[in-house]
């Protein structure tokens, strides 16, 4: 029963402080950590849209720089 505790209120022992810690729960960690390859896509999307703008952007500039 114990065991089953330790797993659903995510109670760890902090041996340096001698007590018992409450996990705390950030869900949106908890995404990231359950769909790595999904997160790691959205970050690539966002860096190469960055990108993409940039580009233009300098391709302007050097259009109306002639």
């Amino acid at each position: 029963m114990e065991i089953t505790n330790e797993n659903v209120f995510e109670i760890n022992y902090n041996s340096e402080l001698n007590r018992l810690e409450v996990g705390k729960k950030n869900k949106f960690l908890n995404i990231i950590k359950r769909h790595k390859i999904v997160s790691l896509m959205f970050i690539i999307l966002i860096m190469f849209s960055c990108l993409n703008f940039f580009l233009i952007y300098s391709f302007i500039n050097v259009l109306q720089s002639i």
